[in-house]
């Protein structure tokens, strides 16, 4: 029997890759943590971004990516089905949280690096200038190129409703919105660090879990607005990948 591929969390946590790409604790220490720390304490709540500011510090990338992780791209060609599977809440046992992944071969950093600004071309109609992008009230978005983490866990997903985004939360696994995937085939492309016309790496849907279904986002089905495609490829392996925490009401309207 192959033996399973397992990896040490940067909090020390021990994990074994199932063969459907999902993580299972080995020693039981995440969910153990999990359980201590689980209550109102304010050691449990997220970071504001002034606490990320005072504790995140620029980490200098260490050694060389290996060579298996250099050329992660999928044949993106073809219109092959890919799996989708429903969960019931009751028939599982889900931890409050689990670990993010960086690499030593990548670097992180709290504010990404900016990209250069290329300018917005005009678009007349009889004369007059349009604006066909609208962005209500103060637009602060800024566009930014940089692979360090966790800029570089942000992905582009490709779906026959159109394009969206999503982040790697595991070695295949990608956290994305509901509504963007596509229903009657769970087909999906994902593109790792799309800047310009250039990519770093590409992936294809495998399977699709879910705990619902939501095809038109409103405020019914927002807390529902969610999904994890599982790729053919192990794109956090290679980029590494953020956290998850189970959400708390008590956070609305905080600056987390």
């Amino acid at each position: 029997m192959e033996a399973k591929q397992t990896f040490t969390a940067d909090d020390g946590t021990k994990y074994e890759v199932q063969d459907d790409g999902t993580l299972r604790d080995v020693d039981g220490r995440h969910r153990k943590m999990s359980m201590i720390n689980n209550g109102d304490s304010r050691d449990d709540r997220p970071l504001t971004w002034s606490e990320q500011r005072d504790r995140v510090q620029t980490i200098e990338a260490i050694g060389e990516v290996p060579e298996e992780l250099r050329r992660l791209w999928s044949d993106l060609s073809g219109n092959q089905h890919a799996a989708i599977r429903f969960i019931e809440r009751e028939s599982i046992d889900l931890p409050e949280s689990t670990p993010g992944h960086r690499p030593l071969w990548v670097g992180a950093a709290l504010k990404p690096k900016g990209a250069v600004r290329s300018v917005r071309p005009r678009v007349l109609y009889r004369g007059v200038q349009l604006d066909p992008m609208v962005v209500w009230g103060a637009d602060d978005r800024r566009i930014y190129n940089d692979p360090r983490f966790p800029w570089g866990c942000v992905c582009r997903i490709e779906t026959a409703g159109g394009p969206g985004s999503g982040v790697l939360v595991g070695p295949r696994h990608v956290l994305t919105a509901s509504h963007m995937i596509d229903w009657n085939s769970g087909v999906a492309s994902i593109e790792v660090h799309r800047a310009g016309g250039m990519v770093l790496a590409t992936a294809r849907a495998e399977t699709t879990l879910s705990f619902s279904r939501v095809i038109d986002n409103d405020s019914t089905s927002l807390d529902e607005d969610y999904a994890v495609i599982v790729c053919d490829q192990r794109l956090g392996d290679r980029f590494g990948w953020m956290g998850t925490r189970t959400y708390n009401s008590a956070w609305d309207g905080e600056d987390y």
